[in-house]
């Protein structure tokens, strides 16, 4: 059964279907945000534990609680697929400052 999709998606599909193929591993990006300035970045070629939304998280020894995390998934010119996720942090009890 053939099913008709939104157009809005049609530059998902375009893009699988002309990218190339790499046998590299996925590569997985997480970077933790504070308000608009970037604390850390973690880079691996295996999964990465993504927090979730109120979770309390500790980063280098300072507890954080997740306020929002956004993920994006891209793949490279040489076709290596990457997993980007940024997550903004707040310090617990505390209204952020910038």
């Amino acid at each position: 059964m053939s099913e008709r999709l939104p157009l809005a998606l049609k530059p998902i599909f375009d893009a699988e279907e002309n990218r190339p193929h790499s046998d590299e591993p996925i590569r997985h990006i997480l970077e933790f945000d504070f308000s608009t300035r970037s604390l850390a970045t973690f880079e691996s070629q295996g999964p990465i534990l993504t927090p979730v939304v109120g979770q309390e998280i500790v980063l280098h020894g300072v507890a954080l609680r997740v306020t929002d995390v956004e993920v994006s998934y891209e793949v490279g010119g040489d076709g290596r697929p990457s997993v980007f996720t940024t997550v903004l942090v707040e310090l617990p009890g505390r209204a952020t400052e910038q």
